[in-house]
């Protein structure tokens, strides 16, 4: 998404149907693992999860869009691990999200128990989180 610095251009743009839509400001959006416990779950499990998880965003937020995409990560002795995810976002008022910002912490808590997970990423307003927290070892390679 495209962030103006100088406010003098954001305030001169006006957004298209302005008087017809809906802010939906807040994004939220969950990283959907293909694992369990690191063994590789198969893809007609993959799918019902994604499945599982958007019915249940949506529910809540009343729609999603859904992304597969592939990740990479390193594992507790820094081997490169490739996995398919979805992540899955949905978007929501401002109000929506402070009347249920206690349910989705304990949703994404859910997640990562019931996912088998060490931890789940998720995005927030523009910025990756992966819960629980954790510390990095400090890496000496250099990005080719």
């Amino acid at each position: 998404m495209t962030k103006f610095k100088d406010s003098k251009l954001k305030k001169k743009l006006r957004v298209p149907l302005e008087n017809r839509t809906t802010k939906m400001p807040i994004q939220l959006a969950l990283n959907v693992p293909s694992t369990y416990n690191g063994k590789k779950l198969s893809k007609e499990e993959f799918e019902t999860r994604i499945k599982k998880t958007r019915g249940e965003l949506t529910r809540k937020f009343n729609g999603d869009t859904t992304v597969k995409a592939r990740g990479d990560w390193k594992d507790d002795d820094g081997n490169v691990v490739e996995e398919e995810v979805a992540v899955v976002e949905v978007s929501m008022k401002r109000s929506d999200y402070d009347n249920t910002r206690p349910q989705i912490s304990r949703y994404l808590m859910g997640k990562k128990k019931e996912w088998g997970q060490d931890s789940i990423g998720y995005k927030f307003e523009d910025n990756f989180y992966l819960y629980p927290k954790f510390k990095t070892k400090a890496s000496e390679e250099k990005l080719a």
